[in-house]
Formats: C-alpha cells, structure tokens, sequence
C-alpha cells in the first residue's frame, strides 16, 4: 500500500489485556489515506474482508479489537 497522508493526532488509543501472555497492548491509530488499497497478505493471514462494526461486533475477535470497537465512532 502507498500512504498518501498521515494525520497529525492520534484518532485512537486502546489499550487491552492480553491475559495468555500476562501483558497489556497498546494501539495508537491514525487517521491516513491510500493511494490503494490492493495488497498481498502475509502467511500469518486467515482471511480478509471489510465488515461493519455490528458484523465485527458478532465475530470470534481478539481482546484488543474488541477494546477497539468500544471507542470506535464514524
């Protein structure tokens, strides 16, 4: 992917316990724009798809997207 812009502010901050390994995450998002959004994903992905908040919401999701999608406005 090319970025064409980062904004300047964080738009997220989520920190979230990830009780398996004893620790806690932190996540930082900014807001951006792509040029495009054709990308080739790694080994390590399942599978890709753009769901709404309310789909995601239903889905089997991990601790720090779940703390994600309580502050997620659009």
């Amino acid at each position: 992917m090319e970025v064409l812009w980062i904004d300047n502010k964080p738009s997220y901050f989520v920190i979230a316990e990830k009780p398996e390994y004893h620790c806690w995450l932190a996540h930082v998002f900014y807001e951006t724009k792509l040029k495009n959004i054709i990308f080739t994903p790694s080994e390590e992905c399942q599978e890709i798809k753009f769901v709404t908040k309310e789909e995601a919401e239903t889905m089997n999701i991990l601790p720090n997207v779940v703390a994600f999608l309580k502050q997620y406005t659009f």
